[in-house]
């Protein structure tokens, strides 16, 4: 008999099964996992997110981490990067490039080919915290990325646009239009 403060749902069982094997792994009763995980899907809610949104994000957190990144206010980097570009934006834009091959190549790594844009377009905006709107769209065998940031200086969308292009790059993908702006990116790619 179930208590008025509890109810009953069905889940599939090979799901269940896998709760089971997790909560006994953690020592905690299947009831007590099950709830945990319902109080987090809530907290997830509160904060405008889904739960998936949420596990994508740290995973992306952890990898930055992982990877050497730091984390480092707007103001400050915009500041760097304004002071070191003119004499050496070729090496940066080389540098960023590169950096996005690695990403791009840790996609592949942990996550496969990614056939929806959306996912792409998810661990994208992870990475480049400070992109107001990122855009990407799949027509037939292109690929177009937009993104757009009104307050980023050209310097840092330049390096944006070139960390993008090596993400894609080891994706498959070849840039075949790339314009940039103070804040505005707008690449095409062939697939």
């Amino acid at each position: 008999m179930v208590s008025k403060d509890k109810k009953l749902i069905a889940v599939p069982g090979d799901l269940l099964e896998k709760i089971y094997a997790v909560s006994a792994k953690e020592g905690k009763t299947p009831f007590l996992y099950i709830s945990e995980i319902f109080e987090q899907a809530l907290r997830a809610h509160d904060i405008g997110k889904s739960l998936r949104q949420v596990i994508d994000a740290y995973i992306m957190i952890e990898t930055v981490k992982n990877s050497g990144s730091t984390i480092i206010s707007s103001e400050s980097l915009y500041t760097i990067i304004q002071k070191i570009y003119g004499g050496s934006s070729d090496e940066l834009r080389r540098k960023w490039f590169e950096t996005g091959e690695w990403y791009g190549k840790y996609i592949l790594a942990k996550f496969g080919e990614l056939k929806n844009p959306e996912e792409l377009k998810n661990l994208i905006e992870a990475y480049l915290w400070d992109m107001n709107e990122i855009h990407l769209v799949r027509i037939e065998d292109k690929a177009v990325l937009k993104c757009i940031s009104p307050h980023q200086p050209l310097e840092l969308t330049e390096l944006s646009a070139s960390f993008l292009e090596g993400v894609m790059s080891a994706l498959g993908y070849k840039c075949v239009r790339k314009d940039v702006v103070k804040g505005v990116i707008l690449m095409e790619f062939k697939i």
